[in-house]
């Protein structure tokens, strides 16, 4: 379940709480089942937003940059982890990424992908 706020951008609007310009954000949500149902492990996935990544493969510069990023992270990425404590308990994560001031194209849609994978999984005791 991904979603962004607002889901519209107005460039005129300053939407950042703690800086000048445009800003977004972008939640994802996760959750697992598994069978049987009484094995109750806790998984940790290793997630990443990528945003404008088209446009980055054309050798142009991206039209955003993503804020409290890892110093990893390139400007239009941002990464971290997340915990599933349990089957069908839900966990949601956020990150928001800043519009660039001079951006010149300002009609195509922004694409912002989330890939994610199985960084740990802690087995329950038995």
């Amino acid at each position: 379940d991904v979603s962004t706020h607002p889901t519209g951008i107005d460039l005129e609007t300053r939407s950042c709480l703690h800086s000048q310009g445009s800003c977004v954000d972008v939640k994802a949500c996760f959750h697992f089942t598994v069978h049987p149902t009484t094995y109750k492990p806790v998984i940790v996935l290793a997630y990443r937003f990528e945003a404008d990544a088209e446009r980055r493969k054309l050798g142009k510069a991206s039209r955003v940059s993503f804020l409290g990023r890892n110093a990893t992270d390139q400007e239009h990425e941002y990464s971290s982890v997340v915990t599933l404590p349990a089957q069908g308990v839900r966990s949601c994560v956020k990150a928001t990424f800043k519009l660039q001031d001079d951006i010149k194209d300002k009609l195509r849609p922004i694409p912002v992908t989330l890939t994610y994978n199985i960084h740990q999984i802690v087995r329950p005791h038995v």
